[in-house]
Parts: structure tokens; C-alpha cells; sequence
């Protein structure tokens, strides 16, 4: 999904995104999410 989010904002916002996580009925699977997305977010380029 991070992914895809960040497609779209390549094509439509310059790249800018506005990041928001829902969860916590799982609180280990919830603390690998952030940090899969938090990596994918800090690992992204934007191509310009």
C-alpha cells in the first residue's frame, strides 16, 4: 500500500504525502507495519 501511496503522489503532489497508520488490535504485527512503512517511506525517491 505504501507503495502505491507513493506512486500516486509522484504523479499528482509532487511527490508529497501525508502518512497515517489505524491498528493496534495486534501490537506485534502493528510494530512491524510501522516499521516496514516507515522504511519504504524514508527509502523512497522521488523521480523529477
Amino acid at each position: 500500500m505504501t507503495d502505491l501511496i507513493l506512486d500516486v503522489a509522484a504523479v499528482h503532489a509532487d511527490c508529497r504525502t501525508v502518512s497515517v497508520l489505524e491498528g493496534g488490535y495486534n501490537p506485534p504485527a502493528l510494530s512491524q507495519c510501522v516499521e516496514e512503512h516507515l522504511g519504504r517511506l524514508v527509502d523512497a525517491t522521488c523521480p523529477r
